[in-house]
């Protein structure tokens, strides 16, 4: 089965979620690239596409909002799609942070919608939290983050 994982990180915490992600489903075959560099021909053949960005005022990154003008509608088309984010937690933080997080909101929400729009069938959103701005992930994510890959490739696997 040919898996793609399509990440942009700026501290390194979502290509960590990505790498991870790229363990979990070892064994088939699967690629990990950078938003910046999809073209087309790297969906070609490929059954699911873990697409992931950072959160940044809620928003999703750049190098995804430059891939999506790229896109053509109806392009990914057919296209599984499982999409995260990295992002801070409300919890523990002071309450103007609380408030911003709560009122932005995460970013795979809005990525998910967006391929949507451009035609792939978005079959999970998730976001791996870290601790403040620039990180490290909170401890347990690259652990959940392993599980929901190999939860999301299991169901593919029999036909869910």
């Amino acid at each position: 089965m040919r898996i793609l994982i399509v990440y942009d990180s700026v501290y390194g915490n979502t290509e960590k979620i990505a790498f991870a992600l790229r363990e979990a489903v070892a064994g088939h075959d699967e690629r990990l690239m950078r938003a910046s560099e999809l073209n087309l021909h790297d969906l070609e053949g490929a059954v699911a596409v873990f697409f992931g960005t950072p959160t940044h005022g809620g928003k999703y990154s750049e190098e995804f909002k430059e891939l999506l003008e790229r896109l053509p509608d109806g392009s990914l088309s057919g296209l599984t799609a499982a999409v995260f984010d990295t992002s801070m937690p409300e919890e523990g933080q002071g309450f103007i942070t609380r408030k911003v997080v709560k009122f932005f909101g995460h970013a795979s929400p809005k990525l998910s919608e967006a391929l949507e729009k451009k035609g792939a069938r978005v079959v999970s959103v998730d976001s791996f939290m870290v601790q403040g701005k620039e990180g490290p992930l909170l401890p347990g994510e690259i652990e959940r983050a392993k599980a929901w890959a190999e939860g999301i490739v299991g169901k593919l696997q029999t036909g869910g």
